[in-house]
């Protein structure tokens, strides 16, 4: 029989530690959204160290850790570090999770994310495309990465002039996120406004102010006429006529 007095102490080391790499990942990702990458990479580069040689390079953490680091160089332009952070980390979630694993299905839609500000906008489209293509049939339609990369996945076609498939997916994305979310969430008014700017792009006008008054009186059949949505969307509409 195994000694308590031995093995007690080495299992509650290894919670202290794991516990204490999580606590520094989070304080990392903390200093990378105020944008202090430095002080992020000195931290994420000590986690992974840690948690490679305590977990294995092939254990959630320690992906997520590579991933996070692959995006504070992104952040600092430094694209031929990042790159092949990021693209370590979508070849191993496939290999370990397979395309359905949420991990795997972020890391894509991180890798169009990376290729998109590097530039390499072909690259982007082909892994915005297939995270479209996979998320709606591993997740599902309402799941939020879905709901994410649909959004991503349109601004990305406008910005590219492909003005009739960004309409095709800012359409789908917002009918989704009106299902999930209500009309009522700040996302789904975010997609409504893209999709009329999509419209107004192609010279819809009036297809943009009536889907305009189609929300606009889904949220007052919902929330009722004084509700504060309901006064953005008037607004909205009044501003776009």
């Amino acid at each position: 029989m195994l000694n308590l007095l031995i093995v007690v102490p080495i299992i509650l080391s290894f919670i202290i530690i794991a516990d204490t790499l999580i606590c520094m990942d989070s304080l990392a990702s903390v200093y990378k959204s105020q944008g202090r990458f430095k002080d992020a990479e000195k931290l994420f580069k000590f986690c992974l160290e840690k948690r490679s040689i305590k977990l294995g390079d092939y254990h959630p953490l320690t992906l997520q850790t590579v991933e996070h680091l692959g995006t504070v160089y992104q952040s600092l332009k430094m694209f031929d570090v990042a790159e092949p952070l990021l693209i370590k980390t979508l070849e191993c979630r496939r290999l370990k999770f397979g395309n359905d694993s949420s991990d795997t299905l972020m890391s894509i839609k991180t890798l169009a994310m990376f290729y998109e500000d590097k530039g390499m906008l072909e690259k982007a489209g082909e892994y915005y495309d297939e995270g479209y293509q996979l998320t709606k049939l591993h997740l599902g339609t309402h799941h939020s990465l879905t709901l994410s990369t649909q959004s991503g996945y349109s601004s990305f076609l406008y910005s590219r002039g492909r003005l009739p498939h960004a309409e095709e997916i800012c359409e789908e994305c917002l009918g989704n996120k009106i299902n999930a979310l209500g009309i009522e969430n700040p996302s789904t008014i975010t997609s409504l406004k893209n999709l009329a700017v999509i419209y107004r792009a192609q010279g819809k006008l009036q297809m943009a102010k009536d889907k305009y008054k189609e929300c606009m009186q889904m949220a007052e059949d919902k929330l009722g006429k004084e509700d504060a949505v309901v006064k953005l969307l008037t607004n909205q509409l009044a501003v776009m006529c």
